[in-house]
């Protein structure tokens, strides 16, 4: 018997990964993507990672290479380089961050004369109402154009300011009334300076061109809310100046074209501020302002002087005659009384050593009871006199009443270079230098000044005569 066998073999053979190759390509980021190389290695790619230089708007490409056992090779899609972006996109804002902060002017100083709020002058003088913190006016608009002018709160006009030049309006603002009826718009709603018209039967360039004019908030858009206080910024480029025979003009302007009905609002203002520069800074005052407060302060007070000069003497002869004189005289009738008891104890000394035990007991005990007397009247006229005259710790004399609880106590104190009229231990008024200087004066009838009397007319007007 014969066996026979068989048997099956099979070979296979492994293709493994041999090695993984990265391959970059930095080129202009205009232009195309690159599309997949077909050689290994790739013609146009480096094998090293270039670094990002500043600046830099390329973009960069990579693309990765399998090469396998067999030395046969496959290549990935090509993709950004998710780092190199990161990198330029970093730079990017950096640098735009850097611009913003070399591209920033601030001014600061304030354009605009009497801008607080507070005053019915400058900028808000044709403002219908002012009170400490605010300003206050109503416009209402019916197929005409209104608005108020505010020409007088402005330094510089139209021409005045640098051309192409960037300043900052901003102001604060609430809207107490917004009242637009169906149908009613707002064909103009502005506020600021502008060139108007020419003279009539000639042209000019330029006209109707605005300055410093900007759109007035709307309630009901980016925040403005009624009867909230709305903060505004708004940069102005100023334009070219139009023909030297264009007018300006500034102004809060507002023209409904509907004329079936009328559109109305009433807004408060406050803290207003134009300034050159693109950056916005925290209200300040014009340096004008603060001058004419420090004139017109110097020009009251020397009106005041003025007024006065002429109660001077008075005062001061009142002061004398009246108080001093008093004082005097009690002092000397003081002073008189103990010279009559020094007198009527000399004459009773040499008495006294002749005495008898008795008689010098009786003598002794009828001076002591006048001696007893005195001396309580002496009390009393000190103690009357302490309330009315005294000296203060520096020395000077004080006349008056010593203050009382729950009342005023008025004091005239002397010193070596002032008279001072005292309020509850408060200088009001002193004379010095033959002037006197006071914190607040009323007249009741009239002032004179030289030979000009300002004088309460019958009328209850007042009024100003020369004599």
């Amino acid at each position: 018997m014969t066996i026979k066998a068989s048997s099956q073999i099979t070979i296979s053979k492994v293709i493994d990964i041999h090695a993984c190759y990265r391959y970059y390509k930095l080129q202009g980021s205009i232009l195309a993507k690159p599309t997949k190389p077909t050689k290994n290695p790739p013609d146009g790619w480096s094998d090293t990672e270039p670094a990002y230089i500043s600046g830099s708007t390329n973009t960069l490409y990579f693309v990765d290479c399998n090469v396998y056992s067999d030395k046969s090779f496959s290549f990935s899609e090509v993709s950004k380089s998710s780092s190199y972006e990161a990198a330029k996109d970093a730079w990017n804002k950096a640098n735009k961050a850097q611009n913003s902060v070399d591209n920033m002017e601030i001014g600061g100083r304030n354009l605009v004369l009497n801008s607080r709020g507070n005053s019915k002058t400058g900028f808000f003088a044709n403002f219908s109402k002012v009170t400490d913190e605010y300003a206050e006016v109503t416009i209402s608009s019916k197929k005409n154009y209104t608005g108020i002018y505010l020409t007088a709160g402005y330094l510089l006009g139209c021409r005045d300011y640098e051309v192409d030049k960037v300043y900052v309006f901003s102001y604060d603002i609430m809207f107490t009334v917004w009242d637009f009826p169906t149908g009613t718009n707002r064909h103009e709603w502005w506020i600021g300076q502008r060139y108007t018209n020419t003279p009539s039967g000639e042209t000019g360039t330029g006209q109707w061109t605005g300055v410093t004019v900007t759109q007035m908030p709307v309630v009901g858009m980016d925040g403005c809310e009624l009867n909230k206080w709305f903060h505004v910024e708004k940069k102005i480029t100023i334009p070219k100046q139009a023909s030297s025979n264009v007018s300006t003009e500034a102004k809060i302007s507002l023209y409904n074209s509907y004329a079936d009905a009328t559109a109305k609002v009433t807004f408060r203002m406050k803290n207003v501020k134009l300034e050159k520069g693109n950056k916005a800074t925290d209200w300040t005052p014009a340096p004008e302002d603060i001058d004419n407060r420090f004139d017109a302060a110097e020009t009251r007070i020397t009106q005041a002087e003025t007024s006065i000069e002429t109660t001077n003497n008075q005062i001061a002869l009142k002061a004398s005659t009246e108080t001093v004189t008093e004082i005097y005289n009690r002092a000397n009738q003081l002073d008189k009384a103990l010279s009559d008891a020094l007198v009527t104890i000399n004459k009773n000394r040499d008495a006294i050593a002749t005495l008898t035990a008795r008689d010098f007991k009786v003598q002794f005990t009828t001076l002591t009871n006048q001696l007893t007397q005195l001396n309580g009247d002496l009390t009393s006229y000190k103690k009357e006199v302490g309330n009315w005259m005294r000296f203060d710790a520096d020395g000077n004399l004080v006349l008056g009443a010593t203050r009382e609880e729950g009342q005023d106590a008025y004091e005239l104190k002397l010193t070596k270079n002032r008279i001072s009229f005292m309020l509850n231990d408060v200088e009001v008024a002193y004379i010095s230098n033959n002037e006197l200087y006071i914190t607040n004066s009323t007249v009741v009838q009239n002032l004179k000044i030289g030979r000009f009397v300002w004088e309460v007319r019958g009328n209850g007007n007042l009024g100003l005569v020369w004599r």
